[in-house]
């Protein structure tokens, strides 16, 4: 049974070109490599501008900011949009969710207040959390990685 060899094209012999030709054929293959990196930087620039164009017209969806739950004793989270965002830890989303964040926020500890404080010894402040923690067999609370000896 005979085995088919890939359809890979036949390269010609150094004597079947002469050097102007190789020289002509070498600023032809470099045209069209510049060619195909101009383009692609026209095509990366034209997706920045489409980029900062979007951002001029709805600030609000590309800037960040670092927020941290803080709701009344009676909730322990917020749901937005299908995410849960739980009391007393740190997120960074959207300037638009951070706000709307802050209005639920404020709305959880009005509603708290108008009921008489109600739940005043369920409340939990938001403290600190340390980040990426290593939890061990003699350390359940963890320990931080930046400090962890392996």
């Amino acid at each position: 049974m005979k085995q088919s060899k890939p359809n890979t094209p036949k390269l010609p012999s150094k004597f079947e070109l002469t050097d102007e030709e190789k020289d002509e054929l070498q600023a032809e293959a470099a045209k069209i490599i510049n060619s195909k990196r101009h383009k692609a930087a026209r095509e990366q620039y034209l997706q920045h501008v489409i980029n900062e164009l979007m951002k001029a017209d709805d600030p609000g969806n590309y800037e960040t900011e670092v927020i941290v739950i803080d709701v009344a004793g009676h909730s322990d989270r917020i749901v937005l949009d299908g995410a849960v965002y739980y009391q007393g830890v740190q997120y960074e989303v959207s300037a638009n969710k951070a706000a709307t964040m802050r209005e639920i926020m404020w709305r959880t500890h009005q509603h708290e207040a108008e009921i008489g404080f109600a739940n005043r010894d369920y409340y939990r402040p938001p403290v600190p959390r340390a980040q990426n923690l290593l939890i061990t067999p003699s350390n359940s609370k963890g320990i931080p990685l930046a400090g962890a000896r392996f």
